[in-house]
């Protein structure tokens, strides 16, 4: 994965933005696997808690989680992720490793952008809600058998 990686931030440099099929639970509901995500160039100013990004993990896979806390450590500014139905959170992520914010996905044909209403309400019980994560990993293995 970590090949393709700078392709995807030259892409995004380039032409400012970048679609992207989904892998993965983490981010369910919001964005499902099988779903198109489109992802914009983002400066460190822009960044807000809550916001959805596209980074490389320090294992350097591509990822898109939720962004949880902004700190700083020896220095350096670092942001913490957590995808909506994981229970921890992602290692520390400096700024030169966020790819891209998350603007929109295609479910089912439908675009939906973080100012929709169902992006918005189950954006904050995933920030707002301690239980989240082990009510929807509950919800996805009585649904697929796996979470």
């Amino acid at each position: 994965m970590h090949d393709i990686a700078p392709l995807v931030a030259g892409w995004i440099d380039q032409r400012g933005r970048i679609e992207l099929p989904s892998f993965g639970i983490s981010m369910y509901p919001l964005i499902q696997q099988g779903n198109v995500s489109t992802f914009v160039k983002v400066s460190s100013e822009e960044l807000r808690i809550g916001d959805v990004c596209l980074f490389i993990t320090q294992q350097e896979l591509m990822v898109a989680h939720r962004l949880r806390a902004i700190v700083t450590k020896d220095g350096e500014t670092q942001y913490i992720f957590k995808g909506d139905t994981s229970y921890a959170n992602d290692d520390p992520v400096p700024y030169k490793r966020i790819i891209g914010r998350f603007v929109r996905v295609n479910r089912n044909g439908v675009w939906l952008t973080p100012d929709h209403w169902k992006f918005r309400i189950f954006s904050w019980l995933a920030m707002h809600m301690p239980k989240w994560p082990g009510l929807m990993n509950r919800y996805i293995r009585s649904r697929w058998g796996h979470a």
